[in-house]
């Protein structure tokens, strides 16, 4: 099997073997963890916990100002919320409400005035998760989510860059 010159089946050198062999297996290992870890159950967004079980009911609404109609039309009720930076579940969706886009521009004389734009909608999503009310905004896991906290939302299979508009428990 191993020659007088340290090769295995006389073609490959067993340094260049156990190399070969560590690579895929770290390759295999990656690869199960990336996978494992974004698989959602988008069915059932009840069954989807919030990765910290202790805590009060936090309700947290989002705020976007301008999104394509077609995202803002399917966050539903119910479908899960998730940070999709960290990948940390935010709860369910308990509200969601859909208005004229708020676009800002400035004017010839200066003054920037606000106004709607065809094919979006400013979105308000409010979830119910589970967490702290601290001193500095709902600590959610390892996480602390804050007032006009900026992040990228999953909301069901919606992806939208929003910010944090209110926190409030549910007493």
């Amino acid at each position: 099997m191993i020659d007088k010159n340290g090769k295995v089946f006389g073609k490959i050198n067993i340094i260049d073997l156990i190399v070969i062999v560590v690579l895929v297996l770290a390759i295999g290992v990656f690869g199960y963890v990336k996978i494992s870890n974004s698989v959602v159950d988008n069915d059932d967004p009840k069954k989807m916990t919030v990765d910290t079980a202790d805590g009060d009911e936090l309700y947290i609404t989002y705020y976007a100002e301008e999104v394509p109609e077609y995202v803002a039309n399917r966050v539903k009720t119910d479908s899960f919320l998730m940070d999709a930076d960290t990948n940390m579940k935010l709860g369910v969706v308990t509200d969601v409400k859909v208005d004229e886009a708020v676009t800002y521009s400035n004017t010839d004389d200066g003054k920037v005035v606000a106004s709607s734009k065809e094919g979006y909608n400013s979105i308000k999503i409010t979830g119910k998760t589970k967490g702290k009310l601290g001193k500095y905004g709902a600590e959610i896991s390892t996480m602390t989510y804050g007032v006009g906290h900026s992040m990228t939302l999953r909301a069901g299979d919606a992806k939208i860059f929003l910010k944090i508009y209110d926190i409030k428990t549910a007493g």
